[in-house]
């Protein structure tokens, strides 16, 4: 005769062996925020940089540069319009986009492209952000097939980020242009953007940088770096 204690344990075993998924059942796919959570795109919403240049250590300028979301009404994907980032000194714009339509269904949220000359490149995909990777580990994506200089370096680790307006967690992305000519004489040149997010915030720190070296021995240097001391989103 079974007692109730043998009783019961069996029925908890056939319980549990009950709620167990079939073999071969497969899990559901993962879900990830949509990429504007490190890059909120709403038009006019702005960010206020502490703004600095300097050439070969030698400080050229200094202020501050206001970054605000315009909407490109030129450039649209499907019904999607890309936003169009400047700052306020017209300076190169910078186009950007987390989405667009393959017919009349939205195509990856979760990833955000910068737009360069008939090219889409990711900046940074929310799936591959990693808190346990080393900031020095990095994605590269390249603009195949019209611009094989260009390639994006994503860093999905996390690092400290400190700037005017307070200490963050960031994640890094940079964009990496490389020129060479060879009139008058052989030389190359290297442009650096490298952008740092922060979780409901966005660019929180934003470096620009121009290398150039020649055959002679001779080179320079100029680098523009922000950092942020105000935001305004909407």
């Amino acid at each position: 005769m079974i007692n109730l204690k043998t009783a019961i344990a069996l029925t908890m075993i056939v319980c549990l062996a009950g709620c167990k998924d079939k073999p071969g059942t497969p899990s559901p796919p993962a879900t990830y925020p949509d990429a504007t959570l490190y890059f909120p795109l709403k038009i006019n919403n702005s960010w206020t940089f502490d703004y600095t240049k300097d050439s070969n250590g030698i400080r050229l300028e200094q202020g501050i540069r206001i970054f605000t979301v315009y909407k490109d009404t030129a450039l649209t994907l499907g019904a999607d319009t890309v936003s169009l980032c400047a700052f306020d000194d017209a300076s190169q714009p910078f186009h950007v986009f987390n989405s667009y339509l393959l017919g009349d269904r939205p195509f990856d949220k979760t990833s955000m492209f910068w737009y360069y000359g008939g090219s889409f490149i990711k900046l940074y995909e929310m799936s591959k952000l990693d808190s346990l990777s080393s900031p020095s580990n990095s994605l590269i994506y390249n603009a195949f097939p019209f611009h094989k200089n260009v390639q994006i370096a994503f860093y999905p680790g996390f690092r400290p980020v400190s700037v005017p307006l307070g200490n963050y967690r960031s994640f890094k992305s940079s964009i990496n242009i490389s020129d060479s000519y060879n009139q008058p004489y052989i030389h190359t040149r290297e442009y650096i953007k490298s952008f740092y997010f922060s979780r409901n915030i966005g660019i929180v720190k934003f470096t620009d940088e121009t290398h150039d070296n020649d055959s002679l021995g001779h080179g320079f240097e100029i680098v523009k770096t922000y950092n942020l001391k105000a935001v305004s989103l909407k």
